[in-house]
């Protein structure tokens, strides 16, 4: 995400600043995840981490024979992109 908002973001350099900073100041922590926001970097992580989950599963499916641990293997990788934090 980081790396997202540096090139393609309008505040990057202020964002490595505040990393750089390794500061536990949580006015600091919010620019940093706010930055990250209006870059659009969580939705493009978002996204990415979606693409890769469909074309392994895409992948890994056929060999797994059908069983309840599947099914949760499926949920779990659904739970982990698509959850809010």
């Amino acid at each position: 995400m980081v790396i997202h908002s540096f090139f393609y973001g309008w505040k990057g350099d202020r964002l490595l600043e505040i990393l750089n900073m390794k500061t536990s100041d949580e006015e600091l922590h919010k620019e940093a995840i706010k930055i990250l926001q209006d870059d659009e970097a969580v939705e493009f992580a978002r996204n990415t981490a979606k693409q890769t989950m469909t074309k392994a599963w895409r992948s890994v499916e056929p060999l797994l024979p059908e069983s309840d641990a599947k099914e949760d293997l499926y949920r779990l990788t659904n739970f982990l992109i698509n959850r809010s934090i």
